[in-house]
């Protein structure tokens, strides 16, 4: 898993044993918003069938591709997708996922950083405040399968 863009700071790049909420990973994670691509190489039994992926869950969004070829976006569910022809031997899956802006101003608000170019108010009137909301869950949750298509 790479973070590709965002902020308030690219977390360090990992290799992941499972998928997971990328919020609980470490605090650069946890006030991260922003995108992050998770890369997989697979083979598949027939590459001369149509297949498909289905992401399971996603927080949020999610952009996929194959082999450097886009196959499409999605934006809610369901997280599935035909993917283009897929060649023999290894083909590369990248699934470009994006979060809600949430967990950034949480940690601009905690950190008292100058971000509101206005007077924000909630509902009530209050200056608006961040600091004490707690991380929304965020990145591709799965299970990632690949599905061949009839």
């Amino acid at each position: 898993v790479a973070f590709v863009a965002g902020g308030p700071v690219l977390p360090a790049p990992r290799t992941v044993d499972a998928l997971g909420d990328w919020s609980g990973w470490d605090d650069a994670c946890r006030d991260f918003s922003g995108t992050a691509c998770y890369r997989r190489a697979f083979t598949v039994p027939d590459p001369d069938a149509a297949w498909a992926v289905e992401l399971g869950e996603v927080l949020h969004s999610a952009r996929v591709r194959v082999n450097g070829v886009d196959a499409g976006t999605l934006v809610g569910r369901p997280w599935r997708l035909p993917l283009p022809p897929l060649r023999p031997g290894e083909n590369l899956l990248e699934v470009f996922v994006a979060n809600l802006d949430a967990n950034r101003l949480a940690a601009l608000d905690r950190a008292e950083a100058p971000w509101k170019r206005f007077l924000f108010v909630d509902a009530a009137y209050q200056p608006f405040d961040a600091s004490g909301w707690p991380p929304l869950p965020s990145g591709l949750l799965g299970p990632v399968r690949l599905v061949r298509l009839e």
